[in-house]
């Protein structure tokens, strides 16, 4: 939809299909009897100064509620800090304190440092291994479902970027971190994260044409070019023609509506494209208020979700009535067996945890909504990228098809990264 946007006075007739019955993907804002809940938290931190200035010309300032980051993850049956600061780190103790420092140091300045190729190398070799097994080693593994030395460095280097231990300290001191996972200060806007693909969509409704719960059947090939596609809508079938195609659409499914081509035919490399999947658990309380927090963060295996939100902390229109809600999020794999419970199944077990927890009284949750992301999160594991290579070497033949945003080009972006990625889509729709 964002480079639906920036296509609007390119002259090309614009043509938008999406598979859900609503707009936004993973950056939609749900209504649930007045409640709204984003799927999962999302803060805005743009650095560059063209997003800033996009974000700005798309939504009124007024409607962005500037934050200081408060969020917590439960460590040995207690709630600390998270990230935590260069204090937080001291209270381990001298040796682990002194091993971050050196790793850090040694890391930074030495210029034959090995370079990392897992998580568990990254974080050991910019922190020390004992942050890595207290703040990274458990969270990392609930969440990807595969051990830290078997999930890629290149997932730490997009998503944490470089860090030195100077980050640490930046904010006891107010000063603005270049780290996006540390960053004290972000924005939300009002309503929810939903509210910014809301605002594109006004945009790009005299431009472009959006049809909804289109569910796509097969893409025709000739040669090198896609010449149309076949999709489903309320029972009867379509074929939608076009000049170029630009697919956000996950790497593994894109590939199931062409099987035609000789990759797809290769069932290990196809099977080497993985995701995680995601279900969130949206609970309302009689409670006025929970936390304080933004997000608490769960390592422990033991407890279902491994991290919550609380809507209301993020903006007071979220919630109503005096009440409170929170969303609590739950990692898997498609069709494991978390996947395959049933939604009063999943709701026991998030209540019970909740109430364990001493978070929420089981008998305060007044109703609950479950949903399900099958392609989630691209999983970023120990020599993906041999495979994602090889596809998008053969993909690259087509000479119409254009694929971006986090789900088409197959890697971890956040919304900065994705308005980037859409204007990169653009510009090669021009060059094309």
């Amino acid at each position: 939809m964002m480079i639906a946007d920036l296509l609007r006075d390119s002259g090309y007739k614009i043509v938008l299909l999406e598979k859900e019955k609503c707009i936004g993907g993973l950056s939609q804002t749900i209504d649930f009897k007045g409640f709204r809940f984003d799927l999962g938290g999302h803060r805005i931190c743009f650095h560059g100064k063209d997003a800033i200035d996009y974000l700005k010309s798309t939504l009124s300032v007024n409607v962005l509620i500037q934050h200081r980051k408060k969020s917590s993850v439960l460590l040995n049956n207690r709630f600390v800090r998270y990230p935590p600061n260069i204090f937080d780190i001291f209270s381990y103790g001298i040796p682990v304190v002194t091993g971050c420092l050196l790793s850090n140091l040694r890391h930074t300045y030495c210029n034959n440092a090995v370079r990392p190729h897992s998580l568990k190398d990254w974080v050991s070799s910019y922190l020390g291994s004992a942050i890595h097994d207290i703040y990274f080693k458990d969270y990392s593994e609930k969440i990807w479902g595969i051990t830290t030395d078997k999930i890629s460095a290149s997932w730490a280097e997009k998503r944490i970027g470089k860090f030195n231990i100077c980050e640490m300290a930046n904010p006891l001191f107010g000063s603005r971190n270049q780290n996006k996972e540390n960053t004290v200060l972000f924005y939300y806007p009002q309503k929810g994260v939903g509210a910014v693909c809301d605002a594109i969509f006004k945009k790009i409704k005299g431009t472009a044409k959006v049809i909804l719960d289109a569910n796509l059947l097969g893409i025709d090939l000739k040669g090198e070019r896609m010449r149309s596609v076949t999709y489903k809508k309320d029972k009867s079938a379509y074929q939608l023609k076009f000049r170029y195609i630009i697919s956000t659409i996950p790497l593994k499914p894109l590939l199931e509506y062409m099987p035609y081509l000789s990759i797809y035919k290769d069932s290990d490399l196809v099977d080497s494209i993985k995701y995680r999947s995601l279900l969130t658990v949206n609970l309302i309380s009689k409670q006025s208020y929970i936390t304080r927090n933004h997000w608490i963060y769960f390592p422990d295996k033991g407890v279902i979700f491994s991290r919550v939100s609380e809507p209301g902390n993020w903006d007071s229109s979220m919630v109503r009535d005096n009440k409170s809600s929170i969303c609590c999020e739950i990692f898997c794999d498609y069709g494991d067996s978390i996947w395959s419970l049933g939604d009063e199944q999943i709701v026991r077990r998030v209540v019970d945890s909740l109430n364990k927890l001493n978070i929420v009284p089981k008998n305060k949750i007044s109703d609950s909504l479950v949903k399900r992301i099958r392609y989630a999160y691209p999983l970023m594991y120990l020599g993906h990228e041999k495979g994602t290579d090889s596809i998008f070497s053969e993909l690259s033949n087509i000479k119409n098809l254009i694929t971006a945003g986090r789900s088409g080009r197959h890697s971890y972006f956040d919304m900065e990264e994705c308005y980037l990625d859409a204007k990169r889509a653009a510009r090669e729709l021009f060059a094309k």
